[in-house]
């Protein structure tokens, strides 16, 4: 068995807390550390007890560390797997001759060691854990009213006090009409983050529910200095929401242009510009988009189809209304008459249909 002194003994304290802290981390974070340190710490304890090779141990180690680096980005992974390969190149050296120096050497490496370990542990205990006790209880939690909701997150923002958390409670302050609490919570979302793209994003989406577009613009432009792939092509088509409704369809063509290179076979994006060209007067084109959406809808898997199905065969009833009224014809009121039906065995409001001018005459 392998000799145990002073550092070894230290070294298994440590690792013993650390197993403590996996477990504390793995409870209640998503973080990845936690996997890369209980490798170690398996590695090491299976080096003490002579079941690894040392050699296998320290190398093993150093490749584990390394992964922590590449994985995580914290560079005090790379310091440890310079430990390790150090430890490595001593215990080679060390087999081939003996120097008083090596003690030294071997000493001044384990110091190091047990030095990064220690603080790794305390940067990772300090951090705040994710909202992760919503997503384990996430059915608990959406069964719960408004203000059950926000009595529980203000508990455990006190604990934990998270960029995802004062962002839950803002959505909730939103469903519940509280737009000041909001914005304040959203505000601290960048003041936590301000690198991350969605507070100015919820930001916007709130002056949109105010229609204060012009200032959703605004906020949706900060957000997409920071937002990329997916996340910018969803910034762009909220924001073609907005000018469209300013009236000012061009820009929205442009943006709403700019998403669909990101989701080509998106419904919401043919809806959106039958209404732009509906607004400007093209109505061939209006109609076009209408049933190019129709074809999405029943190519691909929508988790609201039915929902988004009846809200385009009212738009499409509505463009042919339109038509018939322009060519002073009724050759669409049977398929106009088919598509309101259909849409209203899918759920679409006999409320919303009444609204709907040119659409009066089929209800």
């Amino acid at each position: 068995m392998a000799e145990i002194d002073f550092f070894n003994i230290l070294s298994l304290t440590l690792f013993a807390l650390a197993l403590y802290y996996f477990t504390h981390l793995f409870n209640n974070t998503s973080n990845k550390n936690y996997l890369f340190l209980m490798a170690i710490a398996i590695i090491t304890v299976l080096g003490y007890f002579n079941v690894m090779n040392l050699y296998i141990l320290n190398i093993s180690a150093c490749i584990v560390a390394f992964g922590g680096f590449l994985f995580e980005k914290r560079r005090i992974w790379l310091y440890l797997a310079f430990c390790y390969l150090s430890y490595t190149i001593f215990l080679y050296f060390h087999s081939l001759t003996w120097h008083d120096n090596f003690y030294y050497i071997s000493l001044v490496i384990k110091i190091m060691k047990v030095f990064f370990v220690i603080r790794l542990l305390n940067e990772l205990y300090k951090e705040p854990l994710p909202h992760k006790q919503i997503i384990r209880q996430r059915n608990k939690f959406e069964r719960m009213s408004n203000k059950s909701k926000i009595t529980y997150l203000n508990r455990l923002l006190k604990h934990t006090p998270e960029r995802g958390n004062y962002l839950v409670r803002a959505n909730v302050y939103k469903a519940m009409g509280n737009y000041t609490a909001a914005e304040s919570d959203y505000r601290q979302v960048i003041d936590l983050s301000p690198s991350h793209f969605s507070g100015y994003f919820n930001i916007a989406l709130l002056y949109m529910d105010q229609k204060d577009y012009n200032e959703a613009i605004v906020q949706f432009n900060k957000a997409l200095e920071l937002a990329k792939g997916n996340d910018k092509a969803r910034i762009y088509f909220n924001k073609a929401m907005s000018y469209y409704h300013l009236g000012n369809y061009q820009k929205a063509l442009q943006d709403i242009k700019k998403s669909q290179k990101k989701f080509p076979g998106d419904v919401d994006i043919f809806i959106l510009r039958a209404r732009l060209f509906l607004a400007m007067g093209h109505l061939h084109k209006a109609l076009t988009e209408a049933r190019t959406a129709l074809t999405k809808i029943q190519q691909y898997e929508l988790d609201n189809k039915e929902e988004v199905k009846a809200k385009t065969l009212v738009l499409y009833a509505e463009l042919l209304a339109k038509q018939d009224k322009k060519t002073s014809t009724n050759k669409s009121d049977k398929k106009i008459t088919k598509m309101i039906t259909e849409a209203r065995q899918l759920g679409f409001s006999e409320e919303k249909l009444k609204d709907i001018y040119h659409l009066k005459p089929y209800l």
